[in-house]
């Protein structure tokens, strides 16, 4: 089982992995922090104020850590674990 805190340093390698891609790289998105905790996984979120003020969902960068062992949560683990726990789906 992972901690919280060895989570959210994967969480923020992860964020800025992913704000630093082609299509996220013009926005400024504020530092990682924890959104929640489920069953399966810690939540991270690093808010981009451009999108809030847009209105655009998420509004920023959502990063799913396994609690288990700590890997990230790909699109497709995700849409699989949404099936099986549907709670999930409120980030």
């Amino acid at each position: 089982m992972i901690s919280k805190f060895n989570a959210e340093q994967i969480a923020q390698i992860e964020a800025l992995r992913l704000a630093s891609t082609p299509n996220r790289k013009k926005r400024e998105y504020n530092q990682i922090e924890f959104l929640k905790e489920t069953e399966n996984a810690y939540v991270f979120f690093a808010a981009c104020p451009n999108l809030i003020s847009q209105d655009v969902a998420p509004g920023g960068i959502v990063v799913y850590i396994d609690k288990i062992d700590g890997h990230i949560w790909q699109t497709n683990e995700f849409e699989h674990k949404v099936k099986q726990t549907p709670h999930l789906q409120t980030v």
